[in-house]
């Protein structure tokens, strides 16, 4: 929101705990992606600059945080009466819902409501009423002669301005599950499933991991290999680290996305999160590939071969090498010597040097890579690989 007076020039606003949250010309703008009690309720401060004077005026701003109202229930139920199964997915809500649609056990099947219109073996039957300021709003789905891949675990789920609700059910035939192969298929029970049980990104790149069941979850949380909890859902505060996705706990969906991953980050993740009170688990192995490896080596006595390798051997605009005594150089420098010689390859993603086998050339030497088009640059460090020493063919007595 803006907040101020209208012919304000400057404007700072500072919440209870500290934080500056606006800093700047004109009216002041507040922006809060989350609001939390223990953090924004209490004495604002804003300092507003008006025109003709020079000293800022203060205001003190009480900002009181209250509960949100408790989000309406889906009531779903299943009608199974040979050769059909009905679905239904009803709520109650202060909010007019605009859509309606069902999520079958195959996961990527969505059948969105399309009111008193059949397509195969479905047909949706969509009802709304209103009383004073309350929406009743019922989503039906008919099945005729359900296949394999309609039993099991559904989702509806019903959009309104503000949000959406979401609803389970179990969709079980009899006569479609005689089959003792068929039946031993169908998933009854709600299970933890990960979106991808690995995943493979690069250092210092967004990644995402997320979960899921079919039904709604009371906690979750991710487990890194060295043991870190992190502990998410919608709620969660922002981070400039991490932040959560996905439809939310009611949903059956939980995700985390970090802004970036280290090469030390890679090995087996797990998610968690408690369905109908019990806690289930799945893994998920995540490999970081780094930015950028480097290497130092003597090559044929006389040189030393320094090298760095950037990730999917993207093209670089140019690259840089800097001793441990601060003496450097780039690929760019045209260095004319015959002691130093780039072999670095732009179009490969390759930076390298040959360096004369001298005490200086040993010590560590710092590889700098920048990408083509991209802000920053890539810095690793190439520490000596001394070569092991080769035995004697022979021993003379």
């Amino acid at each position: 929101m803006t907040i101020g007076p209208e012919e304000a020039v400057y404007c700072k606003v500072t919440s209870p705990d500290g934080d500056v949250v606006f800093d700047g010309f004109g009216r002041c703008r507040v922006a809060l992606h989350r609001v939390f009690k223990d953090q924004h309720e209490g004495d604002w401060t804003m300092m507003v600059g008006m025109p003709g004077q020079i000293v800022t005026e203060r205001h003190l701003l009480l900002v009181s945080v209250t509960a949100a109202d408790a989000k309406p229930e889906v009531v779903s139920y299943v009608s199974v009466n040979k050769p059909t199964v009905e679905l239904s997915c009803s709520v109650t809500s202060s909010q007019q819902i605009t859509g309606c649609l069902f999520r079958s056990p195959a996961l990527q099947e969505v059948l969105v409501a399309n009111p008193g219109v059949s397509e195969g073996r479905y047909v949706f039957h969509v009802n709304q009423t209103s009383i004073e300021s309350e929406y009743y709003y019922s989503c039906n789905l008919q099945i005729t002669e359900p296949v394999t891949s309609d039993l099991g675990l559904w989702r509806c789920d019903l959009e309104s301005v503000e949000e959406n609700y979401y609803g389970f059910l179990t969709v079980l035939c009899p006569w479609a599950m005689q089959d003792p192969v068929v039946a031993e298929s169908v998933v009854a029970d709600p299970v933890l499933v990960a979106q991808a049980n690995s995943l493979s990104v690069e250092e210092q790149e967004p990644a995402s991991l997320a979960c899921s069941a079919r039904a709604p979850l009371r906690y979750c949380y991710f487990r890194a290999p060295n043991g870190t909890v992190f502990n998410v859902g919608p709620g969660m505060s922002s981070s400039p680290t991490m932040e959560y996705i996905g439809a939310g706990l009611d949903a059956g969906e939980y995700g985390v996305r970090f802004q970036s991953l280290l090469h030390s980050d890679a090995g087996g993740w797990s998610c968690h999160a408690s369905i109908n009170g019990q806690e289930q688990n799945q893994s998920i192995y995540v490999m970081v590939k780094e930015e950028m490896s480097v290497s130092s080596k003597i090559d044929y006595d006389s040189w030393v071969v320094i090298e760095g390798q950037v990730a999917w051997n993207r093209e670089l605009e140019y690259c840089r090498f800097v001793r441990f005594d601060g003496f450097g150089f780039s690929s760019i420098d045209n260095v004319q010597s015959p002691y130093y010689l780039d072999e670095s390859s732009s179009s490969r993603g390759i930076c390298r040097i040959r360096v004369a086998l001298t005490r200086e050339n040993l010590q560590p030497w710092t590889v700098v890579a920048k990408l083509e088009g991209r802000d920053g640059e890539i810095s690793r460090v190439a520490v000596l690989n001394w070569p092991e020493p080769t035995p004697p063919r022979y021993c003379k007595h």
